[in-house]
């Protein structure tokens, strides 16, 4: 006979949405969460334990009440389904619904996950990424299935996923160690940007990419360890030093030309680590006895970063032999800055007063 199981994963026969089914154990019924007709009645169930298959469903209250439950079952329930199908869910705002919708698009795709699963562990960014790329995911693959689209490339789908998520958690994954930890990537920026479109991220991408470097440093900072009171504003201030160099392409700083946004991030916090002729107030001291070699150092930091040492050694060879001009306008660019403060500063009494004379 058949059973309520027999319809997981399967699409509406009414409205053809895909993977909508869902099933009621203790009614012996399948429902669709799009259209709300039930598919299926009278069906045998093959558990004998009521639960709830998936969260998304059990926002229960403190007694025990909620939409997602029905009196003698934990699962989903007709009443359920049509609250689903006109987007009714109490306490979910417009992004929750979202993913809600699509919570199942990843239905019977084990391996997607799995392949997701693992590349969040191999970048070390946290559960928050691994929780946003999945749901980013699931939005782009609902959306697809929707439109009865093929689902190719996915290996740079889901690395796609990953590098939005981990943009919008504020630790940018580079290009570049995506490379390193899966050389057989095609085009992921391409891939991004249809994610982009078809998850209508459009706005949250652009603030991303206002803050990529800036968030790249501070996680190279976090990385090796380093004092981010300390090192934050000089590395940020190297790194403008770096791109203003590099667009000038004149004199020694030309080779600068050729780094990428990457490239010069990875430069500015490797330089005000490593080179002492980099200095400025409270930048904390090393023991040179216990220090690494530089070479040494650089590829420490290529392992920790998951970048190849090979494209870090390249990075330090092309602007080493520009450190002296870099260093001299660092430390005007540091100057002027003291003085922006030092004049915004004595300025504040004056206008205290001038405001205290105008009343």
């Amino acid at each position: 006979m058949t059973t309520v199981d027999d319809f997981g994963g399967r699409s509406c026969p009414y409205c053809g949405a895909l993977n909508s089914l869902e099933a009621d154990d203790a009614r012996g019924e399948v429902a669709c969460t799009e259209c709300a007709r039930v598919v299926a009645m009278g069906l045998e169930e093959n558990t004998q334990t009521r639960f709830v298959k998936d969260a998304v469903f059990g926002d229960l209250n403190e007694d025990g009440s909620g939409p997602g439950t029905v009196s003698g079952s934990g699962t989903l329930s007709r009443s359920d389904a049509v609250a689903i199908a006109e987007g009714r869910q109490a306490g979910k705002g417009a992004q929750a619904s979202k993913a809600n919708k699509y919570s199942r698009a990843l239905h019977g795709q084990e391996r997607v996950r799995q392949r997701l699963e693992t590349l969040c562990d191999l970048i070390r960014r946290g559960d928050p990424v691994k929780e946003e790329a999945l749901e980013i995911l699931s939005v782009f693959v609902g959306r697809r299935k929707e439109r009865n689209e093929k689902l190719d490339k996915m290996n740079e789908s889901i690395a796609a996923c990953v590098m939005l998520a981990a943009a919008r958690c504020r630790t940018p994954l580079p290009l570049p160690e995506l490379r390193t930890l899966d050389p057989s990537l095609g085009d992921v920026d391409l891939r991004r940007k249809d994610v982009v479109r078809e998850v209508q991220l459009a706005e949250e991408e652009k603030q991303n990419r206002a803050n990529y470097a800036k968030d790249l440093v501070k996680h190279y900072i976090r990385l090796l360890q380093m004092q981010m009171s300390k090192y934050e504003e000089p590395c940020l201030t190297l790194l403008e030093v770096l791109r203003t160099a590099a667009r000038e392409q004149t004199g020694v700083c030309a080779p600068l030309s050729k780094l990428s946004e990457d490239g010069l991030c990875v430069a500015a916090v490797l330089l005000a680590r490593t080179q002492s002729s980099f200095q400025w107030s409270g930048k904390p001291t090393y023991d040179k006895t216990s220090e690494p070699p530089t070479e040494v150092f650089y590829q420490s930091f290529a392992a920790l970063s998951h970048l190849s040492a090979t494209f870090v050694t390249k990075i330090m060879a092309t602007v080493k032999p520009a450190v002296e001009v870099l260093v001299s306008r660092f430390n005007e660019a540091r100057q002027q800055k003291a003085e922006k403060v030092a004049k915004k500063e004595g300025d504040a009494p004056t206008t205290l007063k001038r405001e205290r004379q105008e009343d």
